[in-house]
């Protein structure tokens, strides 16, 4: 059996036709999901204006921005902002417009769109740290020893705020520890009440700051 050059052409232009019209936006979901999680897992979260709980999976539409918020009392509340791009079926059926007059109602459509980012972690600081632009880290502590490690990051050299954050960094173990968001690596949580004797602070390869301490009380 033999094909004419008409059928064979006319063949690759139907299955080229299937592809395109597969891949065409308009049979795109017009609603994706997005999942926040926050530091503070009891934090107030919201997107778009609704309130859900962290971890928690929303949906949204998939061709309009979406702005998220967290909320905890006595922490800095926290924000983000998913913007959107051309998903892939929006770039095919803008290449297969010319080819077929089809595809470009895809263009106008939610499918031709996409979040640029599907997951968002939120994090939340004491409102104290938060004031006084120290970012916990992490920390070590070791009961035996009574004596640990904490680092925080307080910018660079230089900037307004740093001998400020640096001092109040040294005076407040406590309260930066107090943070969820600060991961204990290392050793076991520190004591209710623990007052804490400064023993060395250096500034580490990442320019943040390590404070040495002990726990006297």
């Amino acid at each position: 059996m033999t094909f004419s050059n008409n059928m064979v052409f006319g063949f690759l232009g139907a299955a080229a036709a299937a592809a395109f019209l597969a891949a065409c936006s308009c049979f795109q979901p017009t609603t994706v999901p997005l999942i926040v999680t926050c530091s503070e897992t009891d934090a107030l979260v919201n997107v778009n204006g609704r309130q859900t709980a962290s971890g928690a999976l929303t949906m949204v539409r998939r061709n309009q921005p979406v702005f998220i918020t967290a909320a905890k009392e006595g922490y800095a509340p926290a924000s983000a902002l998913v913007n959107v791009k051309v998903s892939t079926t929006g770039w095919l059926d803008i290449l297969g417009t010319p080819l077929l007059l089809f595809p470009v109602a895809g263009i106008f459509t939610p499918g031709a769109f996409e979040l640029e980012k599907s997951a968002v972690m939120l994090h939340l600081y004491p409102m104290e740290a938060a004031a006084h632009k120290v970012i916990p880290m992490s920390h070590h502590y070791d009961s035996a020893t009574r004596r640990g490690v904490l680092t925080v990051d307080i910018g660079q050299r230089g900037d307004a705020h740093y001998a400020a954050a640096y001092t109040w960094a040294l005076e407040n173990i406590g309260v930066i520890c107090s943070s969820k968001q600060v991961g204990l690596e290392s050793g076991q949580p520190l004591p209710p009440g623990a007052v804490f004797v400064i023993l060395s602070e250096k500034t580490n390869a990442e320019n943040q700051l390590e404070i040495t301490f002990e726990v006297v009380q």
